[in-house]
């Protein structure tokens, strides 16, 4: 992408009405290097982090329940102490970067032990089994959200209907 993703997924959603520019805020460098250091990843994709700059802390976050710069901090030690809760005898990759968490039963994160500046998105749901891949990139998960109303429904089905999407990455 040439253009800087977190300003076309702003005017997008403006042009869309699903948010307006007076609520769209995005995080500073040093809410990203905290978000970066809570959850121990060394580098963020750069579409993600485009994301985080434009809009990391207001407009999208509405009505998505993509975590906010504040609290994204704490969304992976809540996936940890909830996989070890429900005893699926799941692991998070320590490489993760989770940033969703649906009430503590949904989460969605990418991993970031590599070169790829637009992953894959992974969900995990409590007592499901495997975490599954839900969008073949960041791209891809944004735009499945702009397009489906409610979100949570359409990542729902693909649950029910795992296919080969399996998260090798344990």
């Amino acid at each position: 992408m040439s253009e800087h993703f977190g300003k076309q997924l702003k005017q997008r959603m403006i042009k869309e009405q699903r948010t307006k520019d007076a609520v769209c805020k995005g995080c500073t460098k040093e809410e990203i290097k905290a978000m970066m250091d809570s959850q121990n990843v060394k580098r963020l994709p750069k579409i993600f982090r485009q994301y985080l700059e434009v809009l990391g802390d207001g407009g999208l976050n509405a009505w998505s329940g993509i975590g906010r710069c504040h609290n994204i901090k704490i969304f992976k030690e809540d996936i940890i102490y909830n996989m070890k809760r429900w005893g699926d005898g799941e692991t998070l990759p320590d490489d993760a970067f989770v940033f969703f968490n649906h009430h503590d039963v949904e989460f969605r994160y990418f991993l970031t032990d590599n070169d790829d500046d637009n992953p894959p998105v992974y969900e995990y749901i409590e007592s499901s089994g495997d975490p599954i891949q839900i969008a073949k990139s960041i791209t891809e998960y944004f735009d499945l959200l702009l397009l489906h109303t409610p979100f949570h429904a359409l990542f729902r089905d693909r649950h029910r209907n795992r296919g080969n999407t399996k998260n090798s990455n344990k």
